[in-house]
């Protein structure tokens, strides 16, 4: 690692992570993110969808784990009293299972869709308002950077401080939400302050 010229990272919590745990010189640190392909013409279309256009459509997307944190999102959004917002699940993973009984006994709130390949590319960006993360503390994964250049909003752990840090995140800092983890009922509280004004399409044509 020593007599390397330069190190690339995917995003500023990579380097971060990387500077802590590597002797090397800081300067020799690029960030560039990985390239995505933004369409933002193309809809992904789903019955489901095309029937809740009028709610705010919420989605988390990836590896459905404990990790990801996405039951315990799924807890709080049932939580939630706003009657308005309806939450995707799209991708697989070890706790699918748990989350399809928790959209049976949650009809209408929670939906999942399983995976959906090439996700950039298929239009499931244009389809929703707005991409939630779930994870146990601030991190920011290729589909937050995905759904900002959409035009979404995203709601992520961390506080403003961590807006702040990141280059990229900081160019899109009016449609971050932020929310403590450690706050069992925060999230829940997020979720009932979300009103048509955070649909996409409402703020496209403002």
């Amino acid at each position: 690692i020593e007599s390397s010229d330069y190190f690339i990272c995917i995003d500023e919590a990579t380097r971060k992570r990387f500077i802590s745990s590597v002797n090397v010189d800081i300067k020799k640190i690029i960030v560039l993110p990985n390239p995505m392909f933004v369409d933002k013409i193309k809809t992904y279309k789903h019955t489901s969808l095309d029937n809740n256009k009028n709610k705010i459509i919420c989605a988390i997307v990836g590896t459905l784990s404990n990790l990801k944190g996405v039951v315990k999102v799924c807890q709080k959004f049932i939580n939630s009293k706003n009657n308005a917002i309806v939450l995707y699940i799209v991708g697989q993973g070890p706790d699918y299972n748990k989350l399809i009984e928790m959209s049976n006994n949650n009809p209408g709130k929670i939906i999942v869709l399983g995976e959906i390949k090439y996700l950039n590319k298929s239009g499931f960006y244009n389809a929703i308002d707005i991409l939630i993360r779930g994870d146990e503390t601030f991190r920011i994964g290729r589909t937050v950077y995905e759904a900002l250049c959409h035009n979404l909003k995203v709601i992520i752990p961390g506080d403003r401080s961590n807006i702040d840090d990141d280059l990229y995140l900081r160019a899109f800092k009016e449609n971050v939400i932020m929310y403590n983890p450690i706050y069992s009922d925060e999230l829940t509280k997020v979720f009932d302050a979300l009103t048509s004004k955070d649909k996409k399409h409402d703020r496209d044509t403002e």
